[in-house]
């Protein structure tokens, strides 16, 4: 079912995505093992939705309501679809009205932008002592941190790696998304950091509670899978589920920069259980194909995302390009002093 999922909705609306569909027996979320006939997902910006700085997709901007994009018009706020036209304004409505509040300044037909395709590279940026087999619980306080419960220092190379160990091909399943095998590189992580580290993992992060940096510091979340929001529900009939007592915080708020390179940047069981409040993400968010936080429909999180400034000049440790840029000199000058 991936293989068909992959070999038809995994295009861009441009190419023929709308139009797409597949059979099979398949998950959709509130739902598993379906055999039916589906059309692709799609994914829509609110008016509850704040995207506080810039923005690129390598597709379109599917609007319903009226969110905002950027904070000034510095901000570039890019389509690689098409321009607009007498009949298309370069966006697509689902017919539900508004349209987006840009603040920034709206591009189309920009340059599509590719990240790599793992994180493999950074192992060898981390120490010996910083590289953790299967599943990982990471909490931080300060320039110190518990990792799977043994008081550890944040690693002066500035990078975590967490690698599979025995966990073959497994798939992230909507409906029981915590249960992967042991030896698999799920890697849980909250607390409050005063020390820059990048986290990197062959399979997912979830992020169990709020991420918050201190002293200027800089986390990187880098998974070869997804970053997902940790939001546990109980009770499902279809899409009503009834939120854990231990899952219910109104808000979650991340400071980090937020990488995954094969899949997405999603929320948990997003499509039921109770309205949840607003997601924080301080720092910036490159994924593959984006992934849900909520439904229009009044369940999970608004989005309140913005731009982290600092990420112009600096990065956090180790951080890879998500867009694998190529940089040479094309000249070199020497510059006489003045006297």
């Amino acid at each position: 079912m991936r293989a068909r999922w992959s070999q038809n909705c995994a295009r861009y609306w441009r190419d023929g995505r709308g139009s797409s569909s597949y059979s099979g027996r398949y998950t959709d979320g509130a739902r598993e093992n379906v055999t039916s006939l589906s059309g692709c997902t799609e994914i829509q910006f609110i008016s509850a939705d704040t995207i506080a700085g810039p923005l690129h997709t390598n597709d379109e901007l599917l609007i319903c309501g009226s969110p905002t994009f950027g904070r000034t018009r510095q901000d570039a706020i890019e389509v690689s679809g098409p321009a607009p036209t007498s009949t298309s304004p370069g966006w697509r409505s689902n017919g539900c009205g508004g349209g987006p509040n840009f603040v920034g300044t709206f591009s189309s037909k920009t340059p599509k932008l590719d990240m790599p395709p793992s994180n493999s590279s950074l192992r060898r940026k981390a120490d010996p002592a910083y590289r953790f087999p299967g599943r990982t619980n990471i909490v931080f306080s300060g320039a110190n941190m518990t990792v799977n419960g043994v008081p550890m220092a944040i690693p002066d190379s500035g990078v975590i790696y967490v690698e599979n160990s025995s966990c073959g091909t497994v798939a992230y399943r909507p409906l029981d998304p915590y249960n992967a095998p042991a030896g698999c590189a799920d890697v849980y992580v909250h607390g409050t950091y005063s020390k820059s580290v990048t986290i990197a993992t062959e399979k997912d992060i979830i992020v169990d509670g709020d991420l918050i940096h201190t002293n200027d510091a800089f986390l990187g979340l880098i998974a070869d899978n997804f970053v997902r929001v940790y939001h546990p529900v109980t009770s499902r009939s279809g899409t009503s589920c009834t939120n854990l007592p231990a899952a219910t915080n109104p808000n979650v708020r991340i400071d980090a920069a937020i990488l995954s390179l094969q899949h997405s940047f999603t929320v948990d069981n997003y499509y039921c259980g109770a309205r949840m409040g607003t997601l924080t993400v301080n720092g910036a968010i490159a994924q593959k194909f984006r992934g849900p936080v909520g439904t229009s429909g009044g369940t999970g999180y608004s989005k309140g995302y913005a731009y982290d400034d600092r990420l112009k000049f600096r990065a956090p440790p180790q951080y890879l390009d998500p867009v694998q840029s190529a940089w040479r000199i094309q000249r070199f000058t020497e510059q006489v002093p003045a006297r």
